[in-house]
């Protein structure tokens, strides 16, 4: 857990926008961002077995929004890949 709480540390000095991908406890989906120039978004993906709750206390406690990306528990480097396009795709929808 200290390792999540200096992780959270930084980003809270960093980010603008703060998400932690949750199955599990998450009441909205991830969705596309619309960013201005410069903005930052830290992107909390935990283990394939999930958040523990302490972890989770950890990530509200650091005003991480908890989202989910669907009912199935995904690999994390397919979570990662998955999360940064749909993150990614209202700067790519805006420049279209």
């Amino acid at each position: 857990h200290a390792d999540l709480q200096s992780a959270c540390n930084q980003a809270s000095s960093d980010c603008e926008l703060r998400i932690g991908l949750d199955n599990y406890e998450a009441e909205a989906g991830i969705e596309p961002v619309p960013l201005m120039d410069g903005s930052k978004i830290c992107l909390a993906i935990g283990p394939e077995r999930g958040w523990s709750k302490v972890e989770r206390e950890i990530l509200r406690r650091e005003n991480f929004a908890l989202r989910h990306m669907g009912d199935r528990v995904l690999r994390v480097e397919t979570a990662v890949v998955a999360a940064l396009g749909v993150l990614g795709a209202s700067s790519w929808i805006m420049d279209s």
